[in-house]
């Protein structure tokens, strides 16, 4: 299945107002997801989808939308209802949500999805950076590749600069810009076998130079040159394969994702 079939899995999440004529009003961006298996499940970030977000999903005044189809340069948007959210346990940055549309499955979630280091992956999301609103008052997502290695596995309970004791994942030679959090981390071979979930970037700050000079007893004056690396930070999926879902009845996201 060709990487072009990701616009119909991956998909930008918005909020929405439904008004009384029951036309859909766009009020929020908030972020990537991407469905696993077929009985629409779908994987992202917790902190796309905060609590205050989803008291009004839960009161119907959200959609997830799909991007189904292109027409010319543009991607027109079915707007599919988000039903239920449950979150990972423990705080983890990672929410799993359902609707009631019926993708076809993508991703490969299996033990041979672990990774140590210098594996090639890539990631498809939806960058804020780059949304745009047409003529319409519709929102446009055009959404983006990124393609690197990963750098590190990290154990859980690290520091990673102001990230503090992070969920077992792994370290990206490229970051994650607003608006991608939640999008998917796969392996850059033919079954796109899903590592994790991309949920941010966090900065490793490294002292190049210092200098000091004195003008006079009473005045110093000291500079100091830093060089500053982006690291993109994914969520190692694997350390949840076997978290029961009670909106799925018990079943492990590797079960659904079988589905």
């Amino acid at each position: 299945m060709g990487l072009n079939y990701l616009a119909d899995v991956v998909f930008p999440i918005c909020l929405f107002s439904e008004l009384e004529t029951k036309q859909q009003c766009f009020k929020e961006y908030l972020g990537t997801g991407f469905f696993i298996g077929t009985k629409g499940y779908f994987i992202t970030a917790k902190h796309v989808v905060p609590q205050e977000k989803v008291e009004k999903i839960e009161k119907k005044d959200s959609f997830l939308i799909l991007p189904r189809k292109q027409v010319g340069l543009k991607t027109e948007y079915d707007p599919v209802r988000i039903t239920a959210f449950e979150a990972a346990p423990n705080d983890i940055d990672l929410v799993v949500g359902k609707t009631d549309y019926k993708p076809g499955g993508f991703f490969d979630i299996g033990e041979e999805g672990e990774s140590y280091g210098w594996e090639n992956v890539m990631s498809y999301g939806y960058p804020a950076s780059i949304y745009r609103e047409a003529e319409s008052g519709k929102p446009i997502f055009d959404p983006s590749f990124l393609k690197g290695y990963i750098t590190r596995k990290l154990q859980q309970g690290k520091t990673l600069g102001t990230i503090k004791n992070i969920p077992p994942g792994y370290a990206l030679n490229y970051p994650i810009p607003q608006g991608m959090s939640g999008c998917p981390v796969f392996k850059d071979s033919e079954n796109k076998t899903l590592v994790g979930v991309g949920v941010g970037t966090f900065e490793e700050k490294t002292q190049l130079w210092q200098n000091t000079a004195y003008k006079s007893d009473k005045e110093k004056y000291e500079e100091t040159a830093y060089r500053v690396i982006e690291t993109g930070f994914a969520i190692n999926i694997l350390s949840f394969h076997y978290w029961g879902l009670k909106i799925a009845d018990g079943k492990t996201i590797q079960e659904i994702s079988k589905e």
